[in-house]
């Protein structure tokens, strides 16, 4: 844990970006992956978009991406989906198929190293 607030702290200097600690660190943010796991097979173009957008949201401004509604307002800061469209991506990323894809992609990361 120490080695990685160091790293937060150099990306923050290098990157000329502010990150912090969120208040809520640890968190289980498996909600926000699910989301993310669907974008990528459902819409790959709002990937990295909404990956920076909840990385920013957590890390350089304290806010949720654990809840519905903190997922919720990430997805429509991208500009182009509204509330309803939110909501639908959301729901869409509890299936078992996207469950299943993000375990299988996390387990190939872990090979990978």
């Amino acid at each position: 844990a120490m080695h990685m607030m160091n790293d937060i702290q150099r990306n923050s200097k290098f990157y000329g970006i502010k990150l912090q600690t969120p208040d809520n660190f640890p968190s289980n943010t498996i909600n926000a992956m699910r989301v993310l796991t669907h974008v990528s097979v459902n819409s790959p173009s709002h990937l990295e978009p909404l990956s920076r957008i909840f990385f920013m949201r957590y890390w350089g401004e304290n806010q949720d991406i654990v809840t519905p509604e903190g997922l919720i307002e990430g997805i429509v800061s991208l500009g182009d989906m509204d509330q309803y469209q939110s909501k639908r991506w959301l729901k869409a990323s509890t299936t078992p198929e996207i469950k299943m894809l993000l375990q299988e992609n996390t387990r190939d990361a872990v090979k990978r190293g």
